[in-house]
């Protein structure tokens, strides 16, 4: 995989000399290639089975729209979960979108407004898949600035961890969570590293 930094799209602009979106247009983009087919990179995202090889030791997943799309970061505590988040929308082998919650640990007040995600998929040559995730929904004001600012990292992990499970198998969820419990106390000084939600 060469996955690219996730970029927030008012740099982007910025960089492209055209103007930056408001604060409700911004949107994290993380775009990267993963050594696998079109149709396993999409089961590993449409189903509870293929979250659990490379998001979380557990999901939830149903999939119908309106249905749940939950992953739990820590099966034994819902509130690292994104429990009651829905699938928004799918068309199978190109696109699949979800609600998704902020780490309630760290953003509480914002624990009730979930964004959304957009996992886009297109064939990038044999045996090769172009995934681009895409978060949308932010609000404004300085905890939506924060939240901006906290999970690009947390998008850069997915990638790492979805191009592993195709190179080298599913992730070992007990000494993943020993590093994912060592970030967590690293963002709590610097809040820019650390699980995508809490």
């Amino acid at each position: 995989m060469s996955a690219q930094q996730a970029i927030p799209e008012s740099t982007a602009h910025a960089k492209a000399g055209t103007p930056a979106p408001s604060h409700s247009e911004r949107a994290l983009r993380q775009v990267f290639i993963v050594n696998a087919p079109t149709s396993a990179v999409w089961e590993a995202w449409s189903s509870a089975a293929g979250l659990e090889t490379f998001f979380a030791a557990k999901a939830n997943v149903e999939l119908k729209i309106g249905c749940a799309y939950e992953i739990f970061f820590d099966p034994t505590d819902e509130r690292f979960s994104t429990k009651g988040c829905k699938l928004l929308s799918y068309s199978p082998q190109e696109m699949i979108s979800f609600q998704w919650t902020l780490p309630r640990d760290m953003f509480p007040e914002l624990a009730d407004s979930p964004t959304w995600v957009v996992v886009q998929f297109r064939p990038a040559g044999a045996e090769r898949t172009e995934v681009s995730i895409t978060q949308l929904g932010w609000g404004t004001g300085e905890n939506w600035d924060r939240a901006y600012g906290h999970m690009p990292a947390g998008w850069q992990m997915v990638a790492k961890q979805l191009e592993q499970r195709f190179e080298s198998g599913p992730i070992d969820w007990a000494a993943q969570r020993q590093l994912w419990e060592e970030r967590r106390r690293e963002s709590r000084c610097a809040t820019s590293d650390g699980p995508l939600a809490g």
